[in-house]
């Protein structure tokens, strides 16, 4: 999710009302891009962990400890 530090300026800016509407604009697009970056790393462990995975039941399936 988003960190409580920007939550609490995006809620802040809301009350102010429709003057601060970029920089809430700008906060959520900075967070899609903060949430795309995680998502790749992410995706990259995933893809680490299913080799390592497919290692061991390979591994199991020779009968090696």
């Amino acid at each position: 999710g988003m960190p409580l530090k920007q939550m609490k300026r995006f809620t802040s800016l809301a009350k102010e009302g429709r003057e601060t509407v970029d920089e809430r604009r700008h906060i959520l697009l900075h967070h899609a891009d903060a949430l795309k970056t995680r998502r790749r790393i992410l995706e990259k462990c995933e893809s680490v962990l299913a080799v390592k995975i497919a290692s061991y039941e390979k591994s199991e399936g020779e009968g090696v400890p």
